[in-house]
């Protein structure tokens, strides 16, 4: 049975930071567990504060993502 995750009551999310760079919460997502589309890509980081989404093949990388969402995220992008 795969681990279920969780993190702060939120379905399939493994856990949440706050970016350093922007001060906006991201999130890091198990895409089955939360109801996402996985087709992309088993895990998903999300920039809560403006709902942008992006899957990726490992963990390790979404992880990776995580630190600056400006990398990601069209609104935080235009915020620089």
């Amino acid at each position: 049975m795969p681990r279920l995750y969780a993190f702060n009551g939120l379905a399939g999310c493994v856990e949440q930071r706050r970016s350093r760079e922007t001060g906006r919460l991201v999130g890091l997502y198990h895409a089955e567990q939360a109801h996402l589309d996985a087709t992309p890509g088993p895990w998903a980081t999300i920039c809560e504060a403006h709902g942008h989404i992006v899957n990726h093949r490992t963990l390790a990388l979404a992880r990776a993502h995580l630190a600056n969402p400006r990398g990601w995220c069209e609104t935080c992008a235009q915020d620089a």
